[in-house]
């Protein structure tokens, strides 16, 4: 009798064998990311996770290929039956904590790519409507990350913000954590251009009159 076959446990066990060098596996799991006849359910889910919780952070192949995955045609097509509520969150909170916290510019402008695609793809978007709170956190904590002007100025410039700003609960979670994080960000680079564009999420949140705005956010 043939023993079942389990891919999802079988791919697994591959990547996680720690004897094999770092980069054979990151080949293996682009190849599975991007096959199109692999018998795995969630597979784009089980890859992501196992890239973010079994990698080392600051290892700038790991966030290219991270990088990578979010812009491909399979990464934007996913649905919900590809990946569920659960898996988003636990993907949003790998990337948001400590342990992903990169140290130099390569790995920062990666970072700064992989939110991107992640806050920009529809799936998630469909998460973050009913978790407003998230949604603000994440973008907070990753702003707090930020050490890069350029950097923070294309994460703040692609930030979408008109499918969500409506929902129950979002300027609420917005006042507790985001505007708070823009406002560190502006007090720290001291950017007029930065100001600028801080200025206008907060307007498009909670219009306000341009005094009142410079005396909020300065």
């Amino acid at each position: 009798m043939n023993n079942s076959m389990n891919p999802k446990k079988d791919l697994l066990t591959l990547l996680q064998e720690e004897d094999e060098p770092l980069q054979k596996r990151l080949k293996i799991a682009n190849i599975a990311f991007k096959s199109c006849d692999l018998p795995l359910q969630h597979k784009e889910a089980t890859l992501i996770s196992w890239l973010a919780k079994n990698t080392s952070e600051n290892n700038a192949d790991v966030w290219k290929c991270f990088s990578d995955w979010v812009t491909t045609i399979h990464f934007k097509n996913l649905t919900r039956n590809d990946i569920d509520n659960k898996e988003m969150s636990s993907i949003v909170e790998i990337i948001a904590g400590e342990r992903m916290n990169p140290t130099d510019d390569t790995t920062e402008t990666l970072m700064v790519n992989v939110t991107l695609g992640i806050i920009n793809n529809v799936s998630f978007q469909c998460y973050f409507k009913f978790n407003c709170n998230v949604y603000c956190n994440f973008l907070t904590l990753v702003m707090s990350k930020i050490r890069s002007l350029t950097n923070l100025k294309v994460f703040l410039k692609k930030i979408p913000l008109k499918y969500i700003s409506s929902e129950d609960g979002f300027v609420a979670a917005f006042l507790k954590d985001t505007i708070h994080g823009l406002i560190n960000c502006v007090k720290t680079f001291k950017d007029e251009d930065l100001f600028a564009l801080a200025s206008i999420i907060i307007q498009k949140v909670i219009p306000m009159s341009g005094s009142t705005l410079k005396m909020v956010v300065q």
